[in-house]
């Protein structure tokens, strides 16, 4: 009795300082991984945007370009 007192104890006292180890194990492990995961997001967002202003600029120019060779025409 006395022998499963003290390994109820010791499993009291051990278990909080185990998981403790064990997250800050996991947490070293998946950091880089996560600071990978979150880059490769915001730079596929970035190429998206720039994208868009890319192609909105292009239109914005062609549209512009047009429109003068519309009034140079007419004159």
């Amino acid at each position: 009795m006395i022998r499963q007192q003290a390994l109820q104890q010791a499993r009291e006292e051990l278990t909080p300082v185990l998981e403790e180890q064990i997250f800050q194990q996991a947490e070293a492990k998946l950091a880089p991984l996560i600071e990978v995961q979150i880059r490769q997001q915001l730079e596929a967002e970035l190429a998206q945007i720039l994208d868009r202003e890319r192609q909105q600029m292009e239109a914005e120019m062609w549209q512009k370009f047009e429109q003068e060779w519309k009034e140079r025409s007419s004159e």
